[in-house]
């Protein structure tokens, strides 16, 4: 019974780890979309990009 308790605590212990994981995750993710969008929107400046109107970026023709 003793080793079931540990593995279940174990288990506890990994699953809020994973959690805190995927949350970091996400917030990387989401700054480094914001890292390339500002590239993107200074690449357009310079008329490198255009910019669509759905805030998508395409190459120049």
């Amino acid at each position: 019974m003793q080793e079931l308790e540990r593995i279940a605590a174990r288990r506890s212990e990994l699953d809020a780890l994973a959690e805190e994981l995927a949350k970091t995750l996400q917030e990387v993710q989401a700054e480094g979309e914001e890292l390339v969008r500002a590239k993107m929107t200074k690449l357009a400046d310079r008329g490198w990009l255009h910019e669509r109107g759905d805030g998508r970026f395409t190459a120049r023709p």
